[in-house]
């Protein structure tokens, strides 16, 4: 127990990210943001997002950020940053980046 304790704490530690992606977010301020399959303009566009809408960050990848996307096949999406506005899950103030 106290090994598996001690390797979670030390994952925390190593990859801050992976805390603060769960509670940061991308709001569209473009009209339409273009969802990719991929993290790149070459791959397939799989949807569009409105401005305004807030997506989950799963994984910030610099220009590019992972986000949930079911109509994807594999359940994810890629939008380019420019986009939009880094925001805290609740919406009201620039999250820390």
């Amino acid at each position: 127990m106290l090994r598996r304790t001690t390797a979670v704490v030390f994952m925390l530690l190593l990859y801050p990210a992976l805390v603060l992606a769960q509670d940061t977010m991308l709001r569209v301020t473009v009209q339409f943001a273009d969802v990719h399959r991929g993290p790149s303009v070459v791959t397939p566009v799989v949807g569009q997002a409105a401005r305004g809408t807030a997506l989950t960050v799963s994984q910030n990848l610099g220009s590019w950020v992972k986000v949930p996307w079911p109509a994807a096949p594999d359940g994810v999406g890629y939008v380019d940053v420019t986009m939009g506005q880094f925001v805290s899950a609740t919406g009201q103030e620039p999250a820390a980046s």
